[in-house]
């Protein structure tokens, strides 16, 4: 309902243009009051508005629940597995000495500036402040788990902390193929796509391709998944992600 520029000209629409309106992926803040989606809604508000979404209830999209209210209809994770539509998967944690952090005036600080006496705690990894080194034991940990011949996905908190973790594996792999490890997100542009068509045609076992995302993949075959954790509430979200990847 937007053209060039972001134009808005839903409004050329009579307001009682549409029966009914569904909105996909209605968890992205498109109910919230700051939204420009907020504005179709209200325009529209004759019709019928059903929101879909695959996203548990987290504290960045109650006001999505606020404004179509509780699910009239919901199939969950575990259904979705039960009915085979979906796979299962285990959850094995990494945890490191360093999942909370205090600066002290020992410390080299190589870019940026740290607050004194604040307690960096585990949602301000690789987000507020990057330890290279701890990312380095968790990926060695993780390497010294898996089959490093398994397809892989790896999700990440950002773009940058996706490049930190494809150098981390890339230092540490078995394989000799300097592509081993990838970072495909927004920044990537045609080498990412380029990656990801990779990804999605080499099915060989002998190829050993990862890759890195801050954003959902649809891709087939995938083997392993390795879930860099953020929280409780990150946990299940990748989850979810993780067992529709399996799943294609």
């Amino acid at each position: 309902m937007c053209g060039p520029g972001e134009t808005a000209y839903f409004d050329e629409y009579p307001k009682d243009y549409f029966d009914l309106v569904i909105i996909d992926e209605c968890h992205r803040g498109g109910a919230s009051n700051e939204s420009g989606w907020r504005d179709i809604f209200d325009y529209f508000s004759p019709a019928v508005q059903l929101g879909l979404t695959a996203t548990p209830k987290r504290k960045n999209n109650v006001d999505t629940y606020s404004y179509f209210g509780e699910p009239i209809y919901t199939y969950s994770l575990k259904d979705g597995i039960n009915d085979g539509f979906l796979t299962p998967f285990r959850v094995k944690r990494i945890k490191t000495t360093l999942d909370e952090y205090t600066y002290s005036p020992d410390d080299k600080i190589i870019h940026g500036e740290v607050e004194n006496n604040k307690q960096y705690k585990e949602e301000d990894f690789n987000k507020v402040i990057e330890i290279v080194e701890r990312e380095a034991y968790r990926g060695k940990i993780f390497l010294e788990q898996a089959d490093q011949k398994q397809k892989t996905i790896v999700f990440c908190k950002t773009q940058l902390h996706a490049g930190i973790v494809r150098d981390v594996i890339n230092q540490m792999k078995d394989s000799d193929d300097p592509d081993y490890c990838c970072r495909v997100t927004a920044e990537d542009g045609g080498i990412g796509d380029q990656h990801l068509w990779d990804f999605w045609t080499v099915r060989d076992k002998k190829n050993n391709i990862w890759e890195l995302a801050d954003v959902q993949l649809r891709v087939s075959n995938i083997k392993c998944g390795f879930i860099n954790r953020e929280n409780e509430e990150f946990s299940r979200r990748q989850q979810q992600m993780l067992s529709e990847q399996h799943s294609k």
